[in-house]
């Protein structure tokens, strides 16, 4: 089994629970589950389907579909998420 990077660890989000609210938000999170990331993760896969099977492995994603992965990582609306998980945090204070 892969080791999962946690994003909060590399202090590159604030807090280590997804905006989604399912889970802490590591790479295989945004990879493979996130439900904000739906959209981006459909184009990533389609182009991955016309090979093999979803899901991969973030080694293959990196090594054979390198330039699939970066549009993926380059169309993540980093600015929509941090705004979502900046309400659920401030939702899970009154809470």
């Amino acid at each position: 089994m892969e080791k999962q990077t946690n994003l909060h660890c590399f202090k590159i989000i604030e807090a280590p629970t997804c905006p989604c609210g399912t889970r802490d938000q590591d790479t295989g999170h945004l990879l493979f589950e996130c439900k904000l990331l739906n959209k981006e993760r459909n184009i990533l896969k389609q182009t991955k389907l016309k090979k093999n099977e979803w899901p991969t492995s973030k080694r293959d994603l990196l090594r054979k579909y390198f330039k699939a992965f970066t549009q993926f990582t380059n169309k993540i609306p980093f600015d929509e998420i941090n705004v979502a998980q900046i309400s659920y945090k401030d939702n899970s204070k009154i809470g």
